[in-house]
């Protein structure tokens, strides 16, 4: 779980994917009591998102601990959402986890029990 965490943290922090493709309605609507003009074009940022501090507690602080996503309400938009997201997105995920480990195991740490008294 806390792997998983780095890797949606990660991934909440630098999308993968900048913004969507913007969409022009051909007809004057309403998005959440906005009037937005047919010929406009409207484009949602998955990066401003993830730093909104409407969406997110602490948006810029970097935390594996976070359990604030749910793609369900759509603020959490690495790979974007619905039928056009992204269809690698769980081996993206998958295959972050293992370079991570990968990279994590090929470390040499050298523990010394001794100095743990030093630390505190």
């Amino acid at each position: 779980p806390y792997l998983t965490g780095v890797v949606l943290e990660s991934l909440r922090l630098l999308p993968p994917v900048a913004s969507v493709i913007p969409k022009v309605p051909k007809t004057d609507i309403q998005l959440n009591g906005l009037k937005v003009k047919k010929g406009t074009q409207i484009a949602i940022s998955p990066y401003a998102c993830h730093r909104n501090p409407a969406f997110w507690k602490d948006p810029l602080k970097f935390d594996p601990e976070r359990k604030e996503y749910d793609h369900k309400d759509l603020r959490f938009l690495p790979f974007l959402a619905g039928k056009r997201s992204c269809l690698g997105q769980f081996f993206a995920q998958m295959e972050a986890k293992i370079a991570i480990t990968k990279f994590v195991l090929s470390l040499d740490v050298d523990c010394n029990l001794n100095d743990v008294d030093q630390l505190q």
